[in-house]
């Protein structure tokens, strides 16, 4: 009897092959292929592209990949590879798959791609559920939304295995981001062998799995980066691609809500563990959504609490707190980037994975805010951090200038430094020469003064070399009339002597039989006032 079929790739009806697995070598120039059949058969592969064919064997088979070119985020450039079988029998079979000659692992404490250090900067995707097959207006309207995150600078998603199809990882593949796979329990494992191929496809992400198998991953797919957390220790821990030792990790939650203060912004600078990987695998922001019966109690309610004045429009709030959130963020993103204990983040938005009746659209629509990242997720850039964002007519504060270099540009440049006042007249400016710093490190710090006109007022930084801008960034701030003096007495309640500088500057004097009482914001609950004070002013 013969037989002969053809196939994209091997499926579950296939008659002689039954896998077809592939791991690059880009540093000797070929790739492994491992071919699993059902019974003994001659087997013939082919590379069309580059000209390249060899007679194979069940099982390890190696071909070289002579004139290649490497699969990247900026030139994402596949191959296809293509296996024929016959059996003794007469019995024929041909299937054929896409591959990308790419490298991801972990090294010196960082992520590494294609032999070069990468800074991980994800957005967690496992809110779109990509059930197959696709429709083409799906996959338009998703592959626009990954392309947006790539153009926000994004390289890298995460998705979860469970809605996962090649589909989806094919538009990753051909757009050029990188994907973390997410597993919840261990029954989804055989996933691993359905999406290895893939070049997007570089790290197995087990640290929600109880107690995960990860021999079984290894024997699957040793060639990818795989995280999990030790249910004997609960340490999270990496293993390396063809490695056997599992080494500690440190794995970050960061879920500051807004607006971003000095406290958040320190946290982030300073978190994480120098001495090993540390990945910010939640980076946080908050989600809204009302519907119009939501909106019209939203009204009421704004109305009942004279906040209309603020807030006119119900229907707004949504928009207005997700521009805080993302805003919140920004400022969180760029904390981050300034840490050097730090290999990367991936931000999600919160409870997006959970809505699983949510469609498509509307997962893009949650994701698609986040790409106003892209000014704070540029690769070069000034980061500037300045004292206080509201100052009075002449007064000085503390300026830092941070340099974010993953570019990796080296020697000489100028930097150049102004204070723009309301008019847009220059009122001061200073140039110097300076030697480009590693990523994250501090450029310049000093002193900047408000000018004596009220009004906004911007700090603009600049780095040139041979004569052209690289990098450039801003920050605003204001100068206000000093306020005057109040000729009244008040009473402050300030049992750790934290506040009676600022009120003593806004008074005449403190007094405790003053009729107006002043709690400051000492802390968050009212046990922190003595009992007798706290009576005595609520009497």
């Amino acid at each position: 009897m013969t037989s002969e079929t053809e196939s994209q790739s091997p499926s579950k009806d296939s008659v002689l092959i039954q896998s077809l697995y592939v791991q690059p070598d880009i540093r000797r120039g070929r790739i492994t292929v491992y071919v699993d059949t059902t019974s003994p058969c001659k087997i013939q592969l082919s590379i069309p592209e580059l000209g390249v064919s060899c007679d194979a064997n069940p099982g390890k088979n190696t071909m070289p990949m002579d004139g290649f070119d490497s699969w990247t985020p900026e030139q994402p450039k596949t191959y296809e590879l293509s296996c024929s079988a016959e059996s003794g029998d007469g019995c024929s079979e041909s299937c054929s798959l896409t591959f990308g000659m790419r490298e991801f692992s972990v090294k010196e404490d960082r992520f590494f791609f294609n032999s070069r250090p990468l800074y991980v900067k994800g957005m967690d995707c496992t809110g779109i559920r990509g059930h197959a097959p696709l429709g083409d207006a799906q996959r338009e309207e998703i592959s626009t939304c990954f392309q947006s995150l790539k153009d926000a600078g994004f390289n890298l998603i995460r998705v979860s295995v469970s809605d996962l199809t090649s589909d989806l990882l094919t538009l990753a593949d051909a757009i050029g981001l990188l994907v973390e796979v997410e597993f919840r329990s261990g029954a989804e494992l055989d996933g691993i062998a359905m999406f290895r191929n893939h070049p997007s496809t570089v790290c197995w992400n087990l640290l929600a799995v109880e107690k995960p198998d990860v021999a079984t991953v290894q024997e699957t797919d040793p060639s990818r980066v795989c995280l999990y957390s030790d249910s004997r220790t609960g340490d999270a821990r990496c293993v390396r691609p063809y490695r056997d030792d599992d080494p500690r990790i440190d794995v970050l939650s960061i879920a500051h809500r807004a607006p971003a203060n000095r406290r958040s912004q320190s946290y982030c600078q300073h978190t994480g563990d120098a001495s090993t990987l540390s990945y910010v695998t939640h980076l946080e922001v908050g989600g809204l959504a009302l519907d119009e019966a939501g909106s019209g109690a939203l009204d009421r309610d704004l109305l009942d609490r004279e906040l209309n004045k603020i807030i006119p429009d119900g229907v707004k709030l949504p928009g207005r707190v997700q521009a805080i959130g993302v805003s919140n963020l920004q400022c969180l993103v760029d904390s981050i980037r300034t840490n050097g204990s730090i290999a990367g983040y991936c931000v999600s938005v919160r409870d997006a994975a959970a809505r699983r009746d949510a469609d498509v659209s509307e997962a893009v629509r949650e994701i698609t805010p986040l790409t106003a990242l892209k000014l704070n997720q540029a690769p070069t850039r000034p980061l500037i951090t300045i004292g206080r964002n509201n100052l009075v007519p002449r007064e000085e504060m503390p300026v830092k200038v941070h340099f974010l270099n993953e570019d990796k540009l080296e020697g000489r440049a100028d930097l150049s430094l102004q204070v723009v006042g309301p008019t847009n007249q220059v009122l001061w400016k200073k140039k110097r020469g300076v030697r480009l710093p590693k990523s994250g490190r501090l450029l310049w710090e000093g002193a900047i003064a408000a000018s004596g006109s009220t009004g906004k007022h911007r700090f603009i930084v600049r780095i040139m070399q041979n004569m052209r801008c690289i990098s450039e960034a801003s920050v605003d701030f204001f100068v206000y009339p000093p306020v005057d003096k109040w000729d009244r007495t008040v009473n402050l309640l300030d049992p750790e002597k934290r506040w009676g500088d600022v009120c003593t500057s806004l008074v005449s004097s403190l007094e405790f039989k003053s009729p107006m009482h002043i709690i400051p914001p000492i802390n968050n609950s009212i046990r922190a006032y003595p009992d007798n004070d706290l009576a005595q002013i609520l009497g």
